[in-house]
């Protein structure tokens, strides 16, 4: 897969957009400076399509925060780098203070450019742990982050867009903010010939694997995990053993995740860095929630079966996995848990066909 980021065309005059810009500006500088301090500018600029993942190859060496997510046969991809404003959660109400952050950042946003293309203006990028608060000194991630970030990438099918946030003061002179626009984008198109990046399909050399759990420890816990459904204190527990993968070479994130949407097309791939040299990366089948056009939509999937290696047994898998009545049972939990807590927040619910 080659792919290269294209010239700026000259109808979008992104060298001299004084009038645009102006007047956007001071439409709304009166009302930024009786609330904020500092505006952020969203400028969305539209380009050809572009592979995202070619791009987090490129930038990946710098070691910057970045969020990646693509569904490849819905032709869908985002990735954001690099850090526009953020806020780190340790403790404390951490959804309260993640919505005020986000209602903050988007109150106080500008937006300019192309802003009638899908996946025009500024992306906030949430990641939230299992824990309220860090288990750990050592923490890789905090309980909570959200980023606001310089560069955003989405492509949908054909459609690709470039967004460039920045964060300025309310008081920035327009020939000031025109440079800062400038230099993001000459940061961005100066190494188009890096973005000409080819994803390999080779496997990395993995040396050893070791698995956290010994045998007895996972029967410990089915046994705990079965004495706690008894007594009622929760109906489904779903037990996981860790392992830890050593590799003779460092792991090649973008690799990982090309070979991953390769292998898992209709999965949700993704990633996550700290900017530290930790990553969060996975291909999860599970759409936790989307909210398009005041719908909300989130699936209940529970039950698993293995592939076949013939169409044959696949459909034989899938047989047995629809009339088993455990997987039934675990498939009805799930759905009634996310009917109650839908209903809790005074949402009305309603089931498709395929989740009765």
């Amino acid at each position: 897969m080659s792919v290269a980021l294209p010239a700026i065309p000259s109808r979008h005059n992104f060298l001299s957009p004084e009038r645009e810009l102006r007047q956007l500006i001071l439409g709304c500088q009166d009302k930024s400076k009786k609330k904020y301090k500092t505006q952020i500018i969203s400028f969305s600029l539209k380009v050809d399509p572009i592979d995202p993942l070619s791009i987090l190859a490129a930038i990946a060496p710098s070691g910057s925060p970045h969020f990646y997510w693509e569904n490849t046969n819905k032709e869908e991809a985002i990735l954001g780098y690099g850090v526009a404003k953020a806020l780190t959660i340790t403790a404390g109400d951490r959804y309260l203070k993640a919505q005020t952050f986000i209602k903050t950042c988007l109150n106080k946003t500008v937006r300019i450019g192309e802003l009638n293309i899908p996946g025009s203006g500024p992306y906030l990028f949430c990641s939230l742990t299992f824990f309220n608060s860090p288990p750990s000194r050592n923490s890789p991630f905090p309980p909570a982050k959200i980023i606001l970030p310089a560069y955003q990438i989405i492509k949908q099918k054909q459609d690709c867009v470039l967004v460039i946030n920045l964060e300025v003061d309310c008081n920035t002179e327009l020939q000031d903010l025109l440079k800062q626009l400038q230099d993001k984008m000459k940061a961005f198109t100066w190494s188009s010939d890096i973005f000409k990046h080819k994803l390999s399909q080779e496997q990395q050399n993995i040396a050893c694997q070791e698995e956290y759990k010994t045998l007895d420890n996972f029967r410990e816990s089915v046994a705990s995990a079965l004495q706690s459904i008894g007594d009622r204190k929760f109906s489904k527990i779903v037990l996981a053993s860790a392992l830890d993968i050593t590799s003779r070479i460092p792991f090649n994130i973008p690799q990982s995740l090309n070979n991953l949407r390769q292998s898992y097309s209709d999965c949700c791939i993704f990633s996550q860095s700290n900017g530290k040299g930790n990553y969060f990366i996975g291909a999860s089948p599970e759409r936790l929630i989307n909210v398009r056009d005041g719908q909300l939509i989130t699936d209940a999937l529970a039950g698993s079966a293995p592939r076949g290696k013939t169409e044959i047994e696949d459909d034989s898998f899938a047989k047995k996995l629809l009339n088993s009545e455990k997987e039934k049972r675990e498939h009805q939990a799930v759905s009634e848990f996310l009917i109650q807590r839908l209903s809790e927040l005074g949402l009305k619910p309603q089931r498709s066909r395929l989740n009765c």
